[in-house]
Parts: C-alpha cells; structure tokens; sequence
C-alpha cells in the first residue's frame, strides 16, 4: 500500500507530547484543577455544537487516553459552547449515530497489528457474524466514517487515532498519513511563533 503523508498542523500540550516517555500519572482532581484556571472560556455560540470522544483501543494502550477525555470535556464545559459524547461503542458509526456529531475526536484508537482493523477487531467478539459479515459491517462503519467527514464535519485524531483503520487507503487519504512505526521518543523544542493566537493564548 502506498503511504500518503501530507504536513499536520499540531497544537501540543504538555499532557501529549512525551505521553509514552513519562511516567503514568493520577487523573486526579487537582491537576484538573490546573487546566481547569487556564481553559479559556467560550464564544457564546448561538447553537451548542456536540463531540464524540471516541476512545476505543484494541492495540496499543496509551495511558493518556482517559486524560484526554478529561481534558476535552473539561474545555467544553467551561466554554459552554460544546456538548461532549464519550464512547468506546463503535455503533456510534451507524448513520442514525454519527448525523449527531458535528465534529468527532479519535482518540489514541490503536487497532490491533493482525489486520489494523479496529472495527474489525470490537466486531470479533459477536460470534451471531460470520468472516464475511463482519468484514462487510466494519467496512460499512469505515465507510459511514468517512462520509460523514466529506460532508464538512470536523475530526481530530489524537496520536494514536491514525492506527484505527491502519490498512485502509481511504481512511489514510482521510487523515493525510498512515502509520508505519516511530524510533524512540526524543525530547524537542517547541518554537512558539506567535504566543498571542487563540489556539495558544490560554496555555
């Protein structure tokens, strides 16, 4: 399969950037309690627009994952702006799901390496399917994915959320890359160009 890899855009916060080189640490009430000062508060928009955090793995787990949904619902709630959806339920793919979401967070959704299928891998335990069915369903969940981005709704893939339909071309066109593997995490150095943006200004 031929790898596609287009420049990201990426807003780095400190929770994600060394997220496998840290140790683990405890989602607790106080370090909510720091990003809860700095989160900055919302627009007032007209009509609130709803979140799906969807935070299933069948491959690597990444320790982050529930900080991160933390983190997410925590900014929304504090902006006013958002209503937040978590689910580890891949029927939130059917279409009478998905047309809720204005936009969708794939967060850390390593796939298993035997096919880099996650849909297919929530879907081995349903032993009602046959092979052929389930390919056919987890093909149509990616499918009802993808549609639902080309129709202008947003998606955000934290990390590991490229890994999710791995071996899939159009999945992959959709993210702008594929994973292949990563070296050993290094330490970087962060430039901040303009500190006055209002991706940045908060933090």
């Amino acid at each position: 399969m031929k790898k596609i890899f287009t420049p990201v855009l990426l807003v780095l916060i400190p929770i994600f950037v060394f997220s496998q080189s840290l140790s683990s640490f405890e989602l607790s009430k106080e370090w909510l309690n720091k990003i809860e000062k700095i989160a900055p508060e919302g627009k007032g928009l007209n009509i609130k627009k709803n979140i799906l955090i969807f935070s299933l793995h069948t491959g690597f787990n990444h320790w982050t994952i529930p900080h991160t949904e933390a983190v997410m619902k925590l900014i929304a709630e504090k902006s006013n702006d958002f209503n937040i959806t978590v689910s580890k339920d891949i029927s939130v793919f059917e279409n009478k799901n998905i047309k809720k979401y204005d936009a969708i967070i794939l967060n850390n959704n390593c796939s298993d390496r035997e096919r880099r299928d996650l849909l297919w891998d929530a879907l081995k335990s349903d032993s009602n399917l046959s092979e052929k069915q389930r390919l056919k369903k987890s093909k149509k969940l990616e499918n009802n994915l993808l549609n639902h981005i080309k129709k202008g709704n947003g998606v955000m893939m934290m990390h590991g959320g490229i890994v999710m339909q791995n071996n899939s071309l159009a999945f992959s066109q959709m993210a702008g890359g594929s994973f292949d593997f990563h070296p050993a995490q290094q330490n970087i150095h962060v430039k901040l160009v303009d500190p006055n943006h209002p991706l940045v200004e908060k933090f």
